[in-house]
């Protein structure tokens, strides 16, 4: 047996700290996580940021001015080069807030669970009424998600 447990989306996010319900985004169904793999860039005016890139190389010229071909490709390029939380912080300078979304394909705590392998999990026999792919529980909130044991007791999740 596996020391990983099945859940759901909507028990996930009921216990999980880094769920944020009040979020502009996803109806909702927010994320403060650094690792989501889904989010958007939201400035003040409910303005979604589209090319980061772009952004992050204008404010690198410091006063919005107009520059040669060549030094725009050089802002770019240092725009581009930027990772993880610098990326993030040089984005918020400029006026967008982060917004994680919480997805069941996203999640940085959690996975989707396939059927192929449900019965590979410790609360397994709780599915057992899932018989094909067809009836695998899907939607909004609904989808199964799988996590360690361990962190299922850290947030509370009962199995």
């Amino acid at each position: 047996m596996s020391t990983e447990i099945i859940t759901d989306l909507n028990s996930l996010c009921s216990n999980c700290g880094f769920y944020d319900n009040y979020s502009v985004v996803n109806n909702g169904y927010g994320c403060t996580h650094k690792e989501t793999r889904e989010y958007e860039y939201i400035n003040a005016r409910g303005k979604c940021l589209q090319h980061e890139d772009y952004v992050l190389a204008e404010s690198f010229t410091k006063r919005n001015i107009r520059c040669s071909k060549r030094l725009a490709k050089k802002f770019l390029k240092k725009a581009r080069l930027l990772k993880g939380d610098e990326r993030r912080k040089a984005i918020e300078q400029t006026g967008y807030k982060f917004y994680g979304k919480c997805f069941s394909f996203s999640c940085p705590i959690s996975y989707e669970v396939s059927f192929d392998s449900i019965s590979h999990y410790e609360n397994a026999k709780e599915y057992d009424y899932i018989e094909s792919e067809e009836e695998m529980p899907w939607g909004f909130g609904d989808d199964l998600m799988a996590l360690e044991k361990t962190e299922a007791d850290k947030l509370g999740i009962t199995y």
